[in-house]
């Protein structure tokens, strides 16, 4: 009969001498197909029947849309339900996030949505390394149409973010979340000295307001002598961010003052020739705009012209000593002469400059020439899901490159897990490239330093799901809706 099948029992009969039918006991029974199988992120439409020919239909949830043949299964006379190979897919989502030029992020979001306007929600937070309370917070919206957006974030130097992206339209996304750390100024820059033996000097941005101790150690030689004939130490307190503090000098000394920042250890020197001489051309000399040197002449000379000779000293990083630059001459009858050198980033110089007319009277300098960030990375790119791929500076594509990748991994669904990696790279390549031997499924954080700058990179990476074990899923306990989002990732070979 239709709609039901053989439970038990013999379905033949035979008629026995007595003109009987004997031998037939069958027990029939109705199709039941039992309760619809579910897939991941949607509603069932469905009269609750699960008789032969009832259909049950399949409504992606908000945020997802159907894909594949036709959404509805049906129960079958083998008492189960049509297999259906459609799933949903989220409408836009966020990932393959990554930072580059320290404050710019760029991410890509799902295929298939071209040319439409996506609207982002940005939420940022920063903390510096001194508070516990949040420093920066913004929360704004970003709207672009291409499927691999970029952002360029103002965020103040010397601080720790963290930036959260979710899509807010057409249809919400899962955030993704991104650590950005901008790197702090020079620990302390643009030393000068004025009226003769005093100093000042410019604190980074971070860490104005907050009080620095700083210990100068000052040693003076006469030009006869070859020992030091004036030896001090002294700690300096401030809170200021352009302190200044005037020195117990003598005048009949060349001074080599050690400034050492007690929070960071950081120590610059500066020498310093304190007026002494009425015939003096050159004093005061001060660095501003990190390769410019400027003096000061005797007013007396002032409108006399005077011819300057300046040696400038290289030492890349890779030397043990200096070597010779350039040899230039420089002529002018200003009081307050100003030079500007052409000198690369990521070099320290040392210049030193003697007065035409009396050779006896000159003055050495140290110019350390920063290197940026954006300098030695550029176009960071991630390629094949586990590669990157990034552009040096031509500058320094003459030598060899090291660098030091530290890469962290975790999950979301498996707190447990946690894969960590570190190793060298070495290379001479303009755009290096290198993939990475990483796990399925998982949320990296991959920071990427020169070992020869003191600079670094962060980007994070997120690999796809390529093959769900349920036997891995035994050794820790799951809910429903966690194990939703496992399945429908497995599907759509995302992470989010």
């Amino acid at each position: 009969m239709h709609g039901y099948v053989m439970e038990n029992g013999n379905h033949t009969a035979v008629c026995s001498a007595t003109g009987q039918w004997e031998g037939a006991d069958l027990v029939c029974k109705e199709i039941d197909c039992g309760r619809p199988f579910w897939i991941p992120h949607t509603e069932m439409i469905w009269d609750k029947s699960t008789a032969l020919g009832s259909r049950v239909y399949y409504r992606c949830i908000e945020g997802y849309y159907f894909n594949g043949d036709r959404n509805f299964s049906e129960c079958t006379v083998s008492q189960k339900w049509e297999n259906i190979t459609g799933v949903c897919k989220v409408k836009t989502a966020i990932s393959n996030v990554s930072v580059f030029n320290q404050t710019c992020v760029r991410w890509e979001r799902s295929p298939g949505e071209g040319g439409l306007k996506v609207v982002y929600l940005f939420h940022i937070q920063g903390r510096r390394w001194h508070q516990k309370e949040i420093f920066h917070e913004r929360l704004f919206n970003f709207t672009a149409a291409e499927e691999a957006p970029e952002m360029c974030l103002d965020l103040p130097v010397g601080t720790n973010y963290t930036v959260n992206i979710a899509i807010v339209f057409p249809e919400p996304s899962v955030p993704v979340t991104v650590m950005i750390h901008t790197a702090e100024e020079d620990r302390f820059s643009n030393v000068s000295v004025f009226n003769g033996t005093c100093l000042k000097w410019k604190r980074h941005v971070g860490r104005a307001g907050v009080e620095e101790t700083y210990l100068f150690h000052i040693q003076g030689q006469q030009g006869y002598l070859e020992e030091f004939s004036h030896e001090v130490m002294i700690n300096f307190t401030t809170e200021e961010e352009n302190p200044e503090v005037c020195l117990p000098l003598h005048l009949d000394c060349n001074y080599t003052i050690s400034i050492t920042e007690g929070s960071t250890k950081f120590v610059l020197q500066i020498p310093i020739i304190p007026p002494a001489a009425e015939e003096e051309l050159l004093s005061n000399v001060s660095i501003f705009n990190g390769t410019c040197v400027k003096w000061q002449r005797k007013a007396s000379r002032a409108e006399v012209e005077e011819t300057y000779t300046f040696h400038v000293l290289r030492q890349r990083w890779f030397q043990k000593e200096f070597s010779h630059e350039m040899t230039f001459d420089f002529t002018t009858a200003e009081a307050n002469p100003e030079v500007c050198l052409e000198l690369n980033s990521g070099t320290n110089y040392i210049v030193n400059i003697t007065a035409a007319s009396s050779t006896e009277i000159s003055a050495l300098i140290t110019i350390a020439v920063q290197a940026e960030v954006k300098e030695v990375f550029s176009d960071m790119l991630i390629f094949n899901d586990t590669c990157l791929k990034w552009r040096r500076n031509i500058k320094r594509t003459d030598m060899e490159e090291r660098y030091l990748f530290h890469i962290r991994g975790q999950r979301w669904y498996q707190q447990e897990f946690f894969h960590e990696m570190t190793f060298n790279l070495t290379t001479y390549k303009l755009t290096p490239e290198i993939c990475l031997d990483l796990q399925p499924g998982t949320n990296y954080s991959v920071n990427i330093s020169i070992t020869a700058l003191d600079l670094s990179v962060l980007v994070s990476m997120t690999t796809e799901i390529t093959e769900l074990s349920w036997a891995s899923l035994d050794q820790f306990h799951i809910n429903s809706e966690d194990l939703c989002k496992i399945l429908f990732s497995k599907c759509s070979l995302k992470w989010y």
